[in-house]
């Protein structure tokens, strides 16, 4: 799997699964329940339950880079989100100017920030735009 990224998939064996949160990394301020919705770069993406947040469950405590638990306010706005990032993203592969693929990049960012600013604070976004 390429750990940048997003999986989403409805007929994944796990999809929508009560996962429990691991003891030992970082406790979100949400207290679930959570439930899986796909994987990205490496760990889980759940909903809480209460609240709608969508939070990337990191595996270990030692995931460095992805600071940021929050990704998204809400599913939708996750999935608005998903959506810019992933575009911008093929099309930075296709670019061979470095100062497109920085104003790019920039945009790309600016446009997460757009959909959902306390989601987007999160590390996540932004690592595999400026570390391939």
């Amino acid at each position: 799997m390429d750990e940048k990224a997003i999986r989403l998939e409805p007929e994944y064996e796990r999809f929508l699964w009560e996962v429990p949160w691991p003891k030992e990394v970082e406790q979100p301020a949400e207290d679930g329940p959570f439930f899986q919705i796909g994987l990205w770069m490496g760990a889980e993406i759940v909903i809480d339950g209460p609240s709608g947040h969508v939070l990337r469950m990191p595996r270990t405590a030692e995931e460095s880079g992805l600071d940021g638990l929050l990704v998204a306010t809400s599913l939708d706005r996750f999935l608005a989100m998903v959506a810019q990032w992933l575009t911008g993203r093929r099309i930075l592969g296709t670019l061979e100017n470095q100062d497109e693929d920085h104003l790019l990049r920039q945009h790309i960012e600016d446009a997460i920030w757009d959909i959902d600013a306390d989601g987007s604070r999160a590390e996540a976004w932004t690592y595999a735009l400026h570390n391939d």
